[in-house]
């Protein structure tokens, strides 16, 4: 599918934050220093604003963000996959690690702090990803990106506005095969998902969606169960993102994976060590 008309456009409370293109904003300024990486899929540079979370995180390691998290996904789908769709790509953590896979890539972000970052990182992956500089939610509309006080490129907010520069485009838009559906966007993965319920149940992707507290990932799994979705316990990262799987035979290769196996019983030594020292 070709990316989305920039015209009008509507979603829930809060989505994937982006401007059109010429829209107002900060895309197309410096593309920050580049990180080296080394992963499964090779070596490669990624560029980042100094001081952003995932850019330090990567810096320190050297490593993929939330590698965890893209081993079990790698484990999970053939390589190359079916597109893969990255709703909040940010700076193409996820988005260049599936394209090195050799997997097609839909990369949802249009925040205009990030876009510039993001576009950059893609362009040696040009024939493999497409960015889309739009919002996703449950219904098409318009809306408007509010800044977060910390500055950070993942902690942007986005509220409906009928005459907002962005629009907003439903993931049910969608008319290719979808291997993953990765929704990352600060508190609007409620509006992704129901506006995401045709391609679910017609691609049966593996769902990968952040959810902050109980509240809300109960909220998540009442969408995604009715569809016959399964989640995998673990989170697999620093915050709470789950993996939801379309069958149960799907769901025992997760657990059978020796990889999320072994970061169970490391998470629950480390557990048990903390609880130590403080009873100490």
């Amino acid at each position: 599918m070709t990316a989305p008309h920039l015209a009008a456009g509507a979603v829930g409370r809060s989505a994937v934050v982006g401007p059109e293109r010429g829209a107002t904003g900060t895309a197309g300024t410096n593309p920050g220093t580049p990180v080296a990486v080394s992963s499964d899929v090779g070596r490669y540079e990624l560029h980042a604003p100094a001081g952003d979370h995932i850019g330090e995180v990567m810096r320190r390691s050297g490593r993929p963000y939330e590698e965890r998290l893209l081993r079990l996904l790698a484990d999970l789908t053939p390589s190359p996959a079916a597109t893969v769709v990255d709703v909040g790509a940010n700076i193409g953590n996820h988005t260049v690690f599936f394209a090195r896979r050799g997997s097609p890539v839909i990369a949802v972000e249009a925040n205009p702090a990030a876009l510039a970052y993001l576009e950059r990182n893609t362009r040696p992956y040009r024939d493999l990803v497409r960015v889309w500089p739009v919002a996703a939610g449950a219904a098409a509309g318009r809306g408007h990106v509010a800044r977060a006080a910390t500055g950070q490129l993942g902690q942007m907010s986005f509220h409906l506005d009928p005459e907002g520069p962005i629009e907003v485009v439903t993931l049910d838009a969608i008319d290719e095969e979808v291997s993953i559906v990765k929704i990352d966007v600060e508190g609007g993965e409620e509006a992704v998902l129901a506006g995401s319920r045709r391609l679910l149940a017609r691609s049966r992707p593996v769902v990968v969606v952040e959810s902050w507290d109980r509240h809300h990932r109960r909220a998540v799994e009442r969408l995604v169960q009715p569809l016959g979705y399964h989640r995998f316990p673990l989170s697999l990262c620093s915050t709470p993102t789950y993996v939801y799987l379309p069958s149960w035979s799907l769901l025992l290769r997760a657990w059978t994976s020796s990889r999320p196996l072994s970061w169970a019983a490391s998470a629950t030594v480390g557990r048990v060590a903390r609880r130590l020292r403080r009873g100490g």
